[in-house]
Formats: structure tokens, sequence, C-alpha cells
């Protein structure tokens, strides 16, 4: 089962990427486009669900199937494959970050407790 904080930190990350970023990628300088159109919501709520920090292309191909991602020719990633790594990359950086600072103040909380329970 997945993390509901990862879970929402996935499915929320995408959103002004998948606007704005990607569509500028695919197609600049279009406004009639959306990023639904290019990376379906199906595809990233795959992504959200998977339960594993994908760093790459192989791992990324295991879970989803999205037609631009892969360059059938060259057998390569494209451009778009990348971003999509990327952006996912700087999701799981800061859910580690957010993960890590809630450890710290659980433990400066227990220590604070300690040393309550000490002086009572």
């Amino acid at each position: 089962m997945v993390p509901k904080v990862q879970e929402e930190a996935v499915l929320n990350g995408w959103v002004d990427w998948q606007d704005e970023k990607l569509v500028d990628s695919y197609w600049p300088g279009t406004t009639s486009l959306s990023g639904q159109n290019i990376l379906r919501d199906d595809i990233v709520e795959r992504l959200a669900m998977c339960g594993e920090h994908l760093e790459k292309h192989c791992e990324l191909h295991h879970h989803v199937w999205w037609a631009i991602r892969h360059d059938k020719e060259t057998g390569r990633p494209t451009i778009y494959g990348e971003q999509l790594l990327a952006k996912l990359s700087e999701i799981y950086a800061q859910l580690d970050k957010d993960k890590e600072m809630a450890q710290q103040q659980l433990s400066q909380a227990r220590a604070k407790l300690l040393l309550l329970t000490f002086t009572l």
C-alpha cells in the first residue's frame, strides 16, 4: 500500500508541470492543448500508486505505458520521458526532505518530553 502522503505528493506535483512545462515542451506557444491531452490522468494515477521511487526508464516502462516516453526507432527515451523522470525525482526529493524534517521534529518532541519527565 502506498502511503497517502506519497500518493498526494505525486498527484499534486503534476498540476503545474503537466499544464505548463510539458505542454510548452511538446507544443510551444499553444493554448488549446492541456497537459492531460499529453499525459493522461490515469498514467499519473498509476505513477502515484505504484509505491516505488522510479528512477530509470525501465522502471517507468514497467509501471506505465506512455507513447511519447520512448523512441521505438532508437530504443532510447525521448526528451519527454527524461522530463517525466526528472519531475518524479523532484517530487521524491521533496518527499524525502519532508519525511526527514518530520522525523527531526518528532525526535525533538520526544527529547522535550523526556526532559520534562526528568524535571518533574
